[in-house]
């Protein structure tokens, strides 16, 4: 972390540790922290490959709550940055993921996404 202000930090990356080898998450550049904000982190398998992947809350006070996602990669031992997404619901049994974004004060868009050779992908 990094303290920007007098009630503020910037939020640079976290480290997770993946039998004993420590990996650094870099976040995206302008996620900050202001005192009282409650952030938090998201442990499901969002690529549906039994592996449990990482997300992080990276917004507050929106209509939108955006996270930073991050999948396991298991030949590599680390995780892969996927992309910041409004949170995304899984549907395991079709393998899909999807959101709903409030774009204006009357509008939502409703996404829906999938894996493709190990990219998340728009329907």
């Amino acid at each position: 972390m990094k303290k920007i202000g007098e009630d503020e930090v910037a939020v640079t990356g976290i480290t997770v540790n993946i039998d004993g080898k420590k990996q650094n998450l870099a976040m995206i550049d302008d996620y900050t922290f202001l005192q009282g904000d409650t952030g938090y982190i998201l442990f499901d398998d969002i690529n549906f490959d039994g592996q449990t992947d990482i997300a992080v809350t990276t917004s507050f006070g929106t209509p939108n709550l955006y996270l930073n996602y991050w999948v396991f990669e298991p030949r590599q031992n680390q995780f892969k940055f996927v992309g910041n997404y409004s949170r995304l619901k899984l549907n395991h049994k079709d393998k899909i993921l999807s959101n709903t974004e409030k774009v204006s004060a009357a509008k939502y868009i409703n996404n829906q996404y999938f894996w493709k050779n190990g990219v998340l992908t728009k329907k």
